[in-house]
């Protein structure tokens, strides 16, 4: 990288982090900032609660239709094979 170059992106790193203190340094833009990310954490920590008691009612269910088809499937395999050993 040449010089020139290193000194714009020092340049460039420097003015955003001076503008980031700047923005930071008033006491109602920070705190205004950190209820913006006190809400989007609380929605997103929703979301994730939401999804997983979706996810988990789904297996649930799922699990339950699978017992019952596999009751049902073992109930025809005694009778096939009760039928087998008859003849």
């Amino acid at each position: 990288m040449k010089n020139g170059a290193k000194f714009g992106l020092g340049l460039i790193i420097g003015a955003a982090i001076g503008a980031t203190l700047a923005y930071l340094s008033d006491k109602e833009k920070r705190d205004d900032l950190l209820d913006n990310l006190s809400t989007a954490t609380d929605k997103a920590k929703d979301g994730l609660i939401t999804g997983y008691y979706e996810a988990k009612e789904k297996y649930l269910e799922y699990k339950d239709k699978i017992c019952k088809e596999t009751s049902k499937l073992e109930e025809a395999t005694e009778i096939l094979n009760d039928e087998i050993e008859n003849i």
